[in-house]
């Protein structure tokens, strides 16, 4: 059964609710509620459409965040677990590291490292151009 253009609508209030909630735990009933579908119908146009469960899209949701934090912030794992919808840091670790297949302090420490390198150390052992005229 394809995806209908009533449908779309309904997908796009649930990715709202997902992107604005995506720090608190979000349980299905309270998505069949604001949609006002079955929970097999939402289940499966969710599908259709993000190609991705609800659960799926969620962990995305919420990886994306942690990586960007990563990247970015000092703040500490165990702190970023609950900014990000976990309610423990090992489940956080865990979910993360399924994710991603690295730990969260692994991905840091390599984030760093990349973001702290040279940007023109590829280019060290580059032929300097000439600086004479060419006549």
């Amino acid at each position: 059964m394809g995806l209908r253009d009533a449908d779309i609508p309904l997908v796009l209030v649930v990715t709202d609710y997902i992107n604005e909630n995506y720090t608190r735990n979000i349980y299905q009933k309270d998505l069949v509620k604001i949609t006002n579908v079955s929970a097999t119908k939402l289940k499966r146009v969710f599908k259709q459409f993000t190609g991705k469960t609800i659960s799926e899209y969620i962990t995305a949701k919420r990886m994306d965040r942690a990586m960007e934090l990563l990247a970015s912030s000092p703040v500490c794992i165990e702190e970023m677990a609950g900014m990000v919808g976990f309610e423990t840091p090992t489940g956080f670790a865990t979910a993360f590291k399924k994710y991603t297949g690295e730990a969260p302090r692994q991905f840091r420490a390599k984030m760093t490292f990349q973001l702290n390198k040279n940007p023109t150390q590829n280019f060290q052992d580059a032929e300097k151009p000439s600086l004479m005229p060419i006549w």
